[in-house]
């Protein structure tokens, strides 16, 4: 009992809203892989936003890819803000029609909020999705591109029967040729301040951080700074800092980066900050590895995995990444 109180003392001390947090244990069928996802719906529909009404958004539905219904009908619990930036053309929002690793190692754009239910950020205009029904799937929400958008066309094989293939894992060659940069970032502790520095593997520009990170000396300064700490006063132990992160896909259009991660602004760690930044970044174009706690496999650092692997071979080490790098 002390301690459900002690935890919303701190939501109250703190300005976070408990209900974020009540959502434990989301329906099982929220997060499933693709082809699990496209089975379990009983229809799925290409739509447009049409007008909002209160918390819901009545779209007008293009065609049905799987199932009927209406032309038009009601998505509830829909937020219309323009965080996201969706698009008709490959953009982040849209994981660039669909073609990089993340939407397929992943999974989809949309996560429950406190009431374990989906709030899908819908856009208006000539923006087109494709949603699944009649539940809420991590999968259901995603706005797409023209006929040419991977996810709209896997979806419209599957249903066919062709039994396609998705697009990862690849050979590391191949896609090390597609992808746009990769660099690697290592930061440290060293006289009471932080130092990092950038390494361009793959690329034509100097530096590529800051298409990736907003504010790259606080962030750094977050993650290698032992002085850190979060809400609950613990301190953070780790003083080093290796990531490589791969940029699939650069910027392209106007992104919004949310980073609460920048707790600790300060080389003293007495010094908080948040930001939000909105200009040419990368999101859901990059995949980034720890190369600190890297076991026998280097694994992308994504929430969630749908058993989809970026590449086909076992790379077990950077040392193994960087011989692909350098043919």
């Amino acid at each position: 009992m002390h301690k459900l109180v002690f935890i919303a003392v701190l939501f109250l001390l703190f300005g976070i809203n408990p209900v974020l947090y009540a959502c434990y244990l989301p329906p099982k069928h929220m997060y499933v892989g693709h082809d699990e996802t496209i089975d379990n719906a009983k229809w799925i529909a290409r739509v447009r936003a049409i007008r909002r009404k209160g918390d819901s958004v009545e779209v007008r539905a293009i065609e049905y890819l799987k199932g009927d219904g209406p032309e038009l009908f009601i998505l509830p619990n829909v937020s219309t803000t323009h965080e996201n930036n969706d698009s008709t053309k490959p953009s982040d929002s849209n994981y660039f029609g669909h073609s990089v690793s993340r939407f397929w190692v992943n999974g989809g754009r949309s996560f429950n909020s406190g009431d374990c239910s989906i709030h899908p950020s819908i856009m208006f205009g000539d923006n087109e999705y494709l949603i699944f029904g009649p539940l809420d799937y991590n999968l259901g929400f995603e706005n797409i591109t023209a006929q040419n958008d991977l996810w709209l066309k896997y979806v419209r094989d599957y249903l066919k029967g062709l039994k396609p293939s998705k697009p990862f894992p690849k050979l590391l060659e191949t896609y090390i040729d597609e992808v746009a940069a990769v660099i690697r970032v290592q930061a440290r502790w060293e006289g009471g301040r932080v130092i990092w520095e950038e390494e361009v593997l793959k690329g034509d520009k100097n530096s590529y951080i800051n298409t990736i990170i907003p504010v790259p000396d606080a962030y750094f300064n977050y993650v290698a700074n032992p002085n850190c700490h979060g809400i609950l006063g613990v301190y953070r132990n780790k003083k080093k800092f290796d990531r490589l992160y791969i940029l699939e896909h650069m910027p392209v259009g106007q992104v919004t980066i949310n980073d609460t991660l920048l707790n600790c602004f300060s080389a003293d760690g007495k010094a908080h900050a948040q930001i939000s930044a909105t200009g040419r970044f990368v999101k859901n174009g990059v995949a980034e590895f720890d190369l600190l706690n890297s076991d026998s496999e280097l694994k992308p650092l994504y929430r969630r995995a749908f058993g989809t692997q970026i590449w086909r071979e076992r790379i077990s080490t950077i040392n193994d990444f960087l011989e692909v790098i350098s043919k």
